[in-house]
């Protein structure tokens, strides 16, 4: 009524202008709407996808996704933290040679292992000549600057030697290191707090492509478990298991330090 008012108030010449003005508005209005139920959609969809992926991230026991760079906070978690004297009761760690990573962090091993029972199990590339061909191909799909061999052999036996040097001889055999052959797919670090009812475990694993050295690029997947709520779809559970096969499986390997 009021917009047939106003035509009528309106002389002959306006009223086509008044109509054309009209009918933008309505067409202006009709676009926005439908600008914004598209991206309504489209918000919506995306948050069913995103809650899907975060369900099923979920059940592999995936927490977060970093940057596989290890913070302050996953530091503590792993090493213990001196302040509330927390220390996981077993940590293991399975990398190619590690050298960068027990350059940055053998200080943190050392408190850790000087301070607590914590029994550190590490598993590294084995030297043996009987792998020299695996290495060559990794090395290979990955050039060195240092060889892997000269990487295990010259830096981090000598990185470790020196945290077990450094330790109280009461302490010195908490540090255990054996040699895998050719099992390697990615990096992982886990930490295990034992209690009287209770195994609590926190996984790290770092994703790298198989041509790029982690530290350059890789994507961090972290998560946990416990023993209160097993389950086989548990990735971090799961490589824990696997750690324990390999360890076994390499024990006349294992590596006496001076």
């Amino acid at each position: 009524a009021i917009v047939v008012l106003n035509i009528k108030m309106q002389r002959a010449s306006d009223i086509k202008g008044l109509l054309l003005d009209l009918l933008n508005s309505l067409l202006s209005a009709v676009t926005v709407g439908l600008i914004a139920s598209t991206f309504a959609q489209i918000i919506a969809n995306n948050m069913i996808r995103v809650k899907r992926n975060n369900e099923k991230l979920s059940k592999f026991g995936v927490e977060y996704i970093g940057t596989g760079r290890s913070s302050p906070i996953d530091t503590d978690q792993l090493f213990g933290n001196g302040i509330t004297k927390n220390y996981p009761s077993e940590i293991k760690l399975l990398f190619i040679s590690g050298d960068g990573y027990f350059r940055a962090f053998g200080k943190n091993l050392l408190h850790c292992v000087q301070n607590s029972d914590c029994v550190v199990k590490i598993l590294l590339l084995s030297v043996d000549p009987s792998n020299r061909e695996f290495i060559s191909r990794m090395e290979k799909m990955c050039p060195q600057k240092i060889s892997y061999y000269d990487q295990v052999m010259q830096e981090t036996l000598p990185i470790l030697q020196s945290v077990v040097d450094n330790l109280d001889e009461s302490k010195k055999k908490q540090v255990r290191l054996r040699f895998y052959k050719d099992e390697y797919r990615y990096n992982f670090r886990i930490a295990k707090f034992f209690s009287e009812d209770n195994v609590e475990g926190k996984c790290w694993l770092n994703i790298q492509p198989f041509n790029r050295d982690a530290v350059d690029i890789s994507v961090g997947l972290n998560g946990s478990w416990d023993n209160e709520h097993p389950s086989d779809s548990n990735i971090f559970e799961l490589l824990d298991a696997g750690f324990d096969q390999i360890w076994d499986e390499y024990k006349e390997t294992e590596y006496i330090f001076n």
